[in-house]
């Protein structure tokens, strides 16, 4: 679950400082969904013995991520480019998010799905618009490895 959290965290803040939009480019490449499974634990523990905390939305860390060399070091050392693993992360989290949330409105009553969508277009909160179709479709591949990951207990 805190994974949960720091994923959702860094979209959040991610996607307050990027800018993303509507018809966002392409932020994943072919492995990079595998790589965050296998890579997203151990980096947080590695984060946190240098008194970060990845339990949700963390400035530090996000600025860390580019200018503290240990953090580099650590990005580097698990195959992540300090220039792009936010992005990287941003994405997989929105689109996770994303799948979610089309989850949870399938199996709310089609009228009341119709003024959701609505509120969430008001809001700036349409996923639809807010994802690559592309990553979105190498997220939905692994999308019950990352249910493991995001719920699996610290």
């Amino acid at each position: 679950m805190k994974s949960l959290r720091l994923v959702l965290g860094l979209v959040l803040v991610s996607f307050v400082i990027s800018g993303f939009g509507q018809n966002p480019v392409p932020m994943l490449a072919s492995g990079d969904v595998d790589k965050f499974i296998k890579t997203l634990e151990p980096m947080n523990k590695e984060l946190e013995a240098l008194g970060y905390d990845t339990s949700g939305e963390n400035d530090d860390l996000m600025n860390a991520m580019q200018v503290d060399p240990k953090v580099i070091a650590i990005i580097k050392k698990y195959g992540w480019e300090p220039a792009t693993v936010s992005l990287k992360w941003m994405s997989i989290g929105m689109c996770y998010a994303k799948l979610k949330m089309d989850e949870q409105m399938a199996m709310v009553p089609a009228e009341q799905r119709e003024m959701m969508k609505q509120m969430m277009n008001e809001t700036g909160q349409n996923y639809d618009i807010l994802v690559n179709p592309q990553d979105l479709a190498m997220v939905k591949a692994k999308v019950t490895q990352l249910d493991q990951l995001m719920t699996a207990p610290r």
